[in-house]
């Protein structure tokens, strides 16, 4: 696991905390950090959360305080009494600033603002990055300037960069550095949008003592350490996207050399024993061993059709916990994953609930199960009331290994003939860890990471929750994969870690560092106590080494190649840049080719886009099982499940689709008014500018101005 995807993980463990209602409520404790006896009483009051948000350079007028509530996981990671104010403006409540301080003192800690479906019109004045720097040094002057002047930068060490390029906005951060030894692991984050405002603020710091910062090991004596005991993992390491016709996009997984957060990958700079990204000792890289050795026969997985997703699910429910089908029980769910590019992953799941009556003393139970359309389990859930959770008067845990015990169980009865793909991921958390975790309902979280032909597959992981006092399985979940194992391609190593590790050497810098394990909130509880160290370790460029060419993969070049460099000077700029925001238009190599012509193809990827985030999702018909009523589209077409889609909504039907013409305003304004309902209607969707002819070709300048209204028309269609 890479250093900024170990920070942005907490985003999508937060999303699957407040899922499953991981999160417990907390008193007096944090975790290993136990906050002073004044601070544990500490409640702030909306008169208080007014006074503390007046001096602060953020606008509150038009805005009114909708709520107040302790923030429990940054209490927990600090030690310091933190509370959110929730600051609302419109009777829709459609836009909100959420700003977290320090209950005490009245520190800003966090700072985040959101407005939905925020529209900028094709002609808005947009600030340069130089500007928008200025803005974010003036807001850091004003609500951390000590911090401030311990810090470099802006984005001095990507590897260490928590945004994905963001063509709307300008991110910074500014990195800790105390007596010229940088701390990789704390700093001070600023978002500043197109505009000029500030979106995003955090502050990333460790308020205790720092060790001094004198090696007993020199550079030389760590690096010979590092080259002894660096061990990266070899698997299947995402790697970005490929761009094909149509806009369309390929994810890539190449067999790659990358650190995991068990893997020694630093040197102590005090005693030169090897640690890995959680702080912990490593003297031998763990063995993956497999659950078993069964695997799924088959290269090529099939859909199913529903009622063959329901009969699978059913057999389980019978099997495993002799539940019976809800009547009118059925629904679906669509959990997404973003990555550190910006990109990611998505689950489409059936869910379907279970009843097991009550009898022989037992009470009734409820269950849900999730299965994607090709017939994999995606999550099962205990349905639980409340009430029946853990017994916090005389909480009795179970320990890890017994939780891990019942959890692999689980795992072998739910899919034994996934035994061979599926290994155990060894992470206990601490023991105060576990007083935080476990207050309210909390879980042990095990995971279990899946292997391609023996070779783990980075980032593909399933998590079983078991209740800490019963044992009892609570739920499972698999997060998004970027290719199913069966679409990924076999590959083969042409190199060993040593030449691996010489790659990487010759990309990045070798230096002294203060480090501070990271807490991984991926399974919903610390690992790890959070106490800065002094290390030796690779620092720079953020990437991976490529397994079959030897060659280095630069994540920092392909974050870069995603921001559009040629609309800078564009007049259509603003619209563009929401385009992109949007996932409309693609952009590779830094650039977004403004005035390349739209193809039909194109047109008809985006437009289901647009009809997803905006549209009112009107149904013509049921979806078409095939396009080859096309000519010009097959099955083996690579836009056959835009156009299964397009068909489904009655956009298109006819003998050619001719999806390699450029679309014209006419063509445009026909499909987008059929979409809203209003297929005879002649609207068009232009409002900038000089308005090209109906028999014109577009531009993907012309159609992300004709884009900004449609989406207009769609959201007052609603």
């Amino acid at each position: 696991m890479r250093f900024a995807k170990l920070r942005a993980a907490a985003i999508l463990t937060g999303v699957l905390g407040c899922f499953y209602a991981l999160t417990p409520a907390m008193d007096g404790i944090r975790g290993n950090v136990v906050l002073a006896a004044s601070e544990q009483a500490v409640k702030l009051t909306k008169a208080q959360a007014v006074a503390f948000a007046k001096p602060l350079p953020i606008a509150l007028e038009g805005y009114e305080l909708a709520d107040l509530f302790p923030d429990h996981q940054l209490s927990f990671e600090s030690g310091r009494s933190a509370w959110t104010a929730d600051w609302s403006k419109g009777e829709e409540e459609t836009e909100h600033k959420w700003i977290t301080v320090d209950a005490v003192t009245g520190k800003l800690l966090n700072y985040l603002q959101l407005k939905s479906d925020k529209q900028m019109a094709a002609d808005a004045k947009l600030i340069s990055r130089q500007e928008a720097l200025q803005a974010a040094q003036q807001f850091l002057k004003a609500v951390a300037p000590m911090e401030l002047s311990h810090t470099e930068g802006p984005n001095l060490y990507e590897e260490m960069n928590p945004y994905p390029p963001q063509a709307g906005a300008y991110s910074f951060f500014f990195t800790r550095v105390e007596k010229a030894v940088p701390f990789l692991e704390n700093d001070l984050q600023v978002t500043v949008d197109l505009q000029g405002e500030i979106v995003h603020y955090k502050r990333n710091w460790f308020d205790g003592t720092l060790p001094e910062p004198v090696p007993q090991l020199s550079e030389e004596e760590a690096r010979g350490r590092w080259d002894e005991t660096a061990q990266p993992t070899l698997g299947y390491a995402y790697a970005g996207e490929k761009l094909l016709p149509y806009g369309l996009k390929q994810k890539e997984m190449p067999l790659s050399y990358y650190y995991t957060e068990k893997d020694p990958a630093l040197i102590d700079a005090q005693t030169g024993q090897a640690l890995n990204l959680l702080g912990e000792i490593v003297s031998q890289p763990e063995r993956i061993v497999a659950l078993g050795k069964a695997v799924q026969a088959g290269s090529v997985q099939k859909e199913l059709a529903d009622y063959e997703i329901r009969e699978k699910a059913d057999q389980i429910a019978k099997a495993m916990f002799s539940a019976q089908p809800e009547k009118g029980s059925s629904g679906a769910s669509t959990f997404v994953s973003m990555d550190e590019f910006g990109e990611g992953s998505q689950i489409n799941s059936s869910v379907f609930l279970y009843v097991r009556p009550a009898e022989g003393g037992k009470r009734e139970k409820r269950y849900s199960i999730g299965m994607d359309s090709y017939g994999n389990v995606t999550s099962f859930s205990l349905v639980e009331d409340h009430a029946e959770g853990t017994d916090q008067d005389s909480p009795r845990w179970i320990s890890y290994e017994k939780a891990q015990s019942i959890a692999t169980d689980f795992i072998k009865q739910l899919l034994p003939d996934r035994l061979g793909n599926l290994y155990p991921i060894s992470l206990p958390p601490t023991e105060d860890s576990q007083s935080f975790l476990f207050q309210d309902g909390g879980s042990y979280n095990l995971l279990f990471g899946w292997l391609k032909q023996g070779v783990p597959v980075e980032s593909l992981e399933t998590m079983v929750m078991v209740n800490p006092q019963t044992g009892e399985v609570k739920g499972l979940f698999s997060l998004p994969l970027y290719q199913g194992l069966e679409d990924m391609e076999k590959q083969t190593s042409g190199i060993d870690r040593k030449r691996a590790k010489q790659t990487e050497g010759e990309k990045k810098t070798f230096q002294l560092t203060y480090f501070m394990p990271h807490p991984e909130w991926r399974q919903g509880s610390y690992l790890v106590r959070r106490e800065p160290k002094l290390v030796y370790r690779m620092t720079g460029d953020e990437g991976i080494v490529d397994a079959r060419s030897g060659q280095w993969v630069s994540f920092t070049a392909y974050k870069q190649s995603k921001l559009p460099g040629d609309i800078t000077d564009h007049p259509h700029r603003a619209v563009l840049v929401q385009a992109v925001e949007r996932g409309y238009f693609p952009v590779s190599e830094g650039r977004l080719n403004p005035d390349q012509l739209v193809t039909r193809g194109e047109f008809l990827r985006i437009l289901l886009i647009a009809n997803r985030l905006y549209g009112s999702m009107h149904s013509y018909g049921e979806e078409a099982e095939s396009a080859l009523a096309f000519a010009d589209v097959k099955e083996s077409h690579p836009l056959s499940p835009v156009v299964r889609e397009a068909m489904g909504l009655g956009l298109v039907g006819s003998d050619r689709l001719n999806p390699d013409r450029p679309i014209t305003l006419q063509e445009a304004n026909e499909m987008g008014n059929k979409l809203l309902g209003q297929e005879n209607s002649a609207q068009s969707f232009w409002k900038a500018g000089k308005t090209p002819r109906l028999q014109d070709a577009l531009t993907r300048a012309d159609l992300a101005v004709w884009l900004s209204e449609w989406e207009v028309a769609a959201k007052n269609n609603r």
